[in-house]
């Protein structure tokens, strides 16, 4: 079976909005991450095979490899997926590893402004679709979560996260990035087939072990992360204690805590690696998955599990095996 291993991850800095940190296009805030990640992993650009970008924007991911200086006739594909369009790129990256193995392949996520109107949704989902507060008011009732609770997951989460190794050298396009805490601009990961890692002789930090979406109603959309994850677990052949590291979206308290209560997973290992990321549309859970990536060989951990809702009632997760690349 075809393994699909990671060459590299990065996120940008923290974007302060405070700051006089620019307001960059979805296209250039993307190039720029897929920039540094073939310069990180040192891999000759023509090696490639596609790229795919989550964002909201269409033709992000096109422009992204124009703004990242990457060939072009280089095939790009932009996901627009909701808040966490980037977990769904890199699915749709992670599949064509397997199917095609070829060249390594690249999978961002990216934030930037969205055309004004933006799309909402029909008639028929508003009605089924309660607002983001009420459902996840209904999420914390059917938990029985209180306020304390919910508070200190939250403040802990959503520690300054510092930087482990996973975010693109501060200058160039993000030289004016505030110093955070607020929000990452855009995230990517460098994926390849084990052919391609000996070929190039490139360096592995891990490995995907599966990649899975669900869903759920829409009344407890914050919920969807648990079907995900059940499915991320059991296309890896793992059970919930196996698990060493669980980044959950944190921008959702409320979700996060009831999933970690419905899946059974230890409080002390879920969402301590800080907060990297926030309800950005296309970015929710890649840059908090970059950082898994660089924290599970520094923890002496092998096993990561990163998930994030979609804001639709949809979630990806995403597991992360590092036993043998550490």
């Amino acid at each position: 079976m075809t393994q699909v291993l990671i060459v590299e991850a990065l996120r940008s800095p923290l974007q302060d909005r405070r700051g006089p940190a620019p307001v960059l296009p979805a296209d250039e805030r993307a190039g720029a991450v897929l920039r540094a990640l073939v310069r990180r992993a040192g891999v000759d650009a023509r090696e490639l095979d596609g790229v795919w970008v989550g964002a909201q924007v269409p033709g992000t991911a096109r422009l992204a490899v124009a703004a990242a200086g990457l060939p072009l006739t280089m095939p790009a594909c932009t996901v627009p997926a909701g808040h966490a369009a980037g977990l769904a790129a890199l699915q749709l990256a992670a599949t064509a590893v397997v199917a095609r193995r070829r060249g390594p392949v690249l999978a961002a996520g990216a934030s930037g402004p969205v055309p004004d109107p933006a799309p909402g949704p029909t008639a028929w989902w508003r009605a089924a679709w309660p607002p983001a507060v009420e459902a996840e008011d209904r999420v914390g009732r059917l938990a029985g979560l209180g306020e304390e609770e919910v508070a200190a997951f939250r403040a802990r989460a959503h520690d300054d996260p510092g930087d482990l190794g996973e975010v693109v050298d501060r200058g160039g396009d993000f030289a004016d990035a505030g110093p955070g805490p607020d929000r990452v601009a855009a995230a990517g990961v460098l994926l390849a087939d084990e052919e391609a890692v000996r070929r190039l002789r490139l360096r592995v930090r891990g490995r995907i072990a599966a990649v899975a979406a669900g869903a759920g109603d829409p009344a407890l959309g914050p919920l969807a992360v648990v079907s995900a994850v059940e499915r991320a677990l059991e296309e890896a052949g793992l059970h919930v204690g196996e698990v060493d590291l669980v980044e959950l979206d944190a921008s959702a308290p409320v979700a996060a805590l009831a999933a970690l209560r419905t899946l059974g997973l230890d409080a002390a290992r879920t969402s301590v690696l800080g907060y990297p990321d926030a309800a950005v549309p296309g970015l929710a859970g890649l840059p908090r998955l970059c950082r898994l990536v660089h924290a599970l060989p520094r923890r002496r951990a092998r096993i990561g599990l990163c998930a994030a809702t979609d804001g639709l009632g949809q979630a990806w997760a995403v597991v992360v095996d590092a036993r043998t690349y550490d």
